[in-house]
């Protein structure tokens, strides 16, 4: 079981990267000794928001790259995915559940990574935009 772990993993902003990115979330989190539903949460939580982080952040502009770094800690894993876009103000998402909003084909990538995770913030900066996920964990063998 490994603790305090930081890896890092940058692609170029193509959807063909998504299966990779699940693949590698899915691989780092068994090496930290996480349980089944929480490596399928953080999975596809990550894939969400690298998928975002493509369409929305990059513009599906292959030159650009997105950076996604995993930080395990002895209780919780944090993933931060930075594209190179603007950013976003994570509040002015619309609920996707709202009647206004049901038959709109966005928003509902945020509520995905909100139901399957902690915490969710929007660390936007001068050089791209940051999406951070938190995950607390429980570990294989009950520790």
């Amino acid at each position: 079981m490994v603790v305090n772990l930081t890896e890092t993993l940058v692609i170029k902003s193509n959807v063909n990267e998504l299966a990779k990115v699940a693949t590698i979330t899915e691989e780092i989190c068994e090496r930290c000794g996480l349980i089944e539903d929480e490596i399928d949460d953080i999975a596809i939580a990550v894939t969400e928001a690298v998928n975002n982080a493509i369409k929305h952040g990059n513009k599906e502009d292959s030159t650009k790259s997105i950076e996604i770094v995993f930080q395990i800690e002895t209780e919780r894993i944090k993933i931060r995915i930075k594209d190179e876009g603007k950013g976003f103000q994570l509040e002015k998402v619309k609920d996707p559940r709202k009647n206004e909003n049901l038959l709109k084909d966005d928003g509902r990538g945020i509520l995905i990574m909100k139901t399957l995770m902690d915490e969710v913030k929007v660390l936007s900066g001068t050089e791209g935009n940051v999406l951070q996920l938190v995950k607390n964990i429980s570990r294989n063998g009950g520790n």
